[in-house]
């Protein structure tokens, strides 16, 4: 096992909903949620025991960062920062946090009231995320962000070991859709063992596809595994941040050696990929014809594309007032990229934070939009929404919402906040 030491890991406490997805077989006071100092102590101590028991477990069974994260979870459970935090409030009276299960009429299928067939899809980013997806009953995985098995390392993963974790996933998901998302580093998810040269702004800079095309034995060892890991099945992949056709073409031209690679090796892989371009700058979006006309399939990353289109850091919290997605620039964006991919006849999804945004979900259906990637345990109150939408008024406020000039005179479209 694995010990870390440093400052704490915790920033504080927030109050929030919980999602049983393990339901408890007999009802009792043993289920219901902590209310008294000693509930919580005891509640500490059993975390404790069973994040070391998983720690232990994740290490002999992944070959991801997933065992690395329960050191992380240690950390902040030890914190004063948590668990201190919580000990004062409860002292301090605070109530505890509501919970709910997984909702009964939950399924995999999602039809709008109106009749219109949607897909509600799950993003992954670990191994562990797998019980989340079945038990959320989602139609595939939209997102699967595979740079976290690169992160919590000391070296870059071997192929062997890539293959061996996409191939679990696929096994896991057998007969349904994975998106393959390609190694992402840079902006807010950095390497420690590679050596990244000081940037003033790191979200300009050396990330995603950039850092793929400019280190090609990496990012070719990536594709080589997904491509062995797909091998007699269907195997989508999606590339970030592309910025021009350009980009885009070198990235079809290091797959294909791959597969040629491969075919000359004699090993079995998935030699004709579903390629998929992922729209988050502002030049893709001015270019969606073209990368319509050459991609399988596009994506949408709304919360990058939100953070350069406003050019508005998200992580900043002293001007997060303005990173609004529902921006009438944003709006305009999203709607020139739907249209663009239905007119090339393309698939065309949403992946960020707004495809479980139950304010914009009927701007996003209303524009085009039939396939979200959303948290595991979002996608009940996304089914949900889009299960009460008639497409023809979704359509109507989506044409209104476009033609409105001001923030104000978008919020009056939308639905009110919760």
């Amino acid at each position: 096992m694995l010990f870390l030491k440093g400052h704490p890991a915790a920033g504080g406490i927030a109050r929030g909903r919980l999602m049983f997805l393990d339901q408890p077989t007999t009802a009792g006071a043993g289920n219901a949620p902590a209310r008294t100092l000693e509930d919580f102590r005891r509640a500490l101590r059993q975390t404790e025991i069973q994040l070391e028991r998983l720690q232990q477990q994740m290490e002999q069974r992944l070959e991801d960062a997933a065992a690395l994260i329960f050191s992380a979870h240690l950390l902040m459970l030890k914190g004063d920062a948590f668990s201190g935090a919580m000990i004062r409030a409860i002292k301090g009276g605070a109530p505890p946090a509501a919970a709910e299960g997984v909702p009964p009429d939950l399924t995999p299928e999602t039809a709008a009231a109106s009749g219109e067939r949607f897909r509600v899809m799950a993003n992954m980013n670990l191994l562990s995320d797998l019980l989340a997806v079945r038990e959320m009953k989602a139609e595939g995985v939209g997102l699967y962000r595979a740079e976290f098995p690169f992160i919590v390392r000391h070296d870059f993963p071997s192929e062997e070991e890539q293959c061996r974790i996409y191939r679990r996933i696929l096994d896991e998901l057998s007969g349904q859709e994975v998106v393959f998302h390609t190694l992402d580093i840079g902006g807010d998810k950095m390497l420690s063992y590679y050596p990244t040269p000081g940037e003033a702004n790191p979200f300009l800079g050396l990330r995603a596809i950039r850092f793929s095309l400019r280190n090609q034995a990496v990012f070719s060892q990536q594709i080589r595994a997904l491509l062995r890991a797909g091998s007699e099945r269907e195997l989508s992949i999606l590339f970030p941040m592309i910025a021009s056709l350009d980009e885009w073409l070198a990235v079809r031209s290091i797959v294909q050696a791959c597969v040629d690679a491969l075919a000359r090796e004699g090993i079995p892989h998935q030699a004709a990929p579903r390629l998929g371009a992922m729209i988050e700058v502002s030049a893709a979006m001015e270019i969606a014809e073209e990368l319509a006309a050459h991609a399988d399939f596009l994506s949408i990353g709304t919360n990058d594309l939100v953070q350069y289109l406003l050019a508005v850091d998200r992580t900043n919290e002293q001007i997060s007032d303005l990173y609004q997605s529902h921006h009438p620039a944003v709006l305009r964006a999203l709607h020139r990229v739907a249209q663009a991919a239905l007119r090339r006849g393309r698939p065309v999804s949403v992946c960020g934070d707004m495809a479980a945004d139950r304010r914009m979900i009927p701007f996003l259906a209303g524009i085009g939009i039939r396939t979200f990637s959303v948290n595991p345990r979002s996608r009940p109150a996304c089914q949900l929404v889009l299960r009460g939408l008639d497409l023809r008024r979704a359509e109507e406020q989506a044409r209104g919402m476009l033609k409105a000039g001001t923030l104000r005179e978008v919020e009056a479209l939308m639905a009110p906040p919760e």
